[in-house]
């Protein structure tokens, strides 16, 4: 039986495992970005294959590994994926890589979004109840020398709500 381990991320992956059919240290696959590699093929036939297949991928399920044939159904971001006497599908790969990037602009999205809203509370604290809007813009700076990505403007407006004028009421 052969495990193939696909990478979704844009970062090179080592894959470590350890099982019983090799003592001592982990066993070690590299897996570059948007790539897949075999990473466990075993054909001693004193050895449960099978068992040792589900091993190792019980020690990466807690890190969020998936099975290829589900990379369309997942939500949010996956790292890896798998495949048992299968190789992965290139298209599943891009998808899957696709995916991850979409997850990855609708979280960074919210992050800021709260961070304004963070901004805006600590405002409102500091002037006394003054502040009734706030807008933020974030602008996207080049990372490196020499490095161009595309550089984009993202602008957040919170509103106060309207207050009443006068008094405050008095609870009955």
């Amino acid at each position: 039986m052969k495990l193939y381990v696909g990478n979704l991320t844009d970062q090179n992956h080592k894959f470590i495992y350890r099982v019983e059919s090799v003592p001592g240290r982990p066993v070690e696959t590299p897996i570059g970005a948007g790539q897949q590699a075999c990473v466990y093929n075993n054909d001693r036939p004193d050895v449960d294959q099978k068992a040792e297949i589900d091993a190792v991928l019980k020690q990466h399920v807690p890190y969020g590994i998936v099975e290829a044939s589900s990379i369309d159904l997942k939500k949010g971001f996956a790292g890896l994926c798998y495949s048992i006497d299968k190789i992965i599908d290139v298209e599943k790969l891009l998808r899957g890589m696709k995916a991850n990037e979409d997850a990855r602009v609708k979280t960074a999205l919210t992050q800021r979004k709260d961070a304004v809203q963070a901004l805006a509370a600590a405002l409102q604290e500091e002037s006394g109840g003054g502040l009734r809007s706030l807008t933020v813009e974030t602008i996207e700076q080049p990372r490196a020398v020499g490095v161009d990505p595309e550089m984009g403007a993202e602008q957040i407006t919170l509103q106060a709500a309207p207050t009443r004028a006068g008094r405050p009421r008095t609870q009955r």
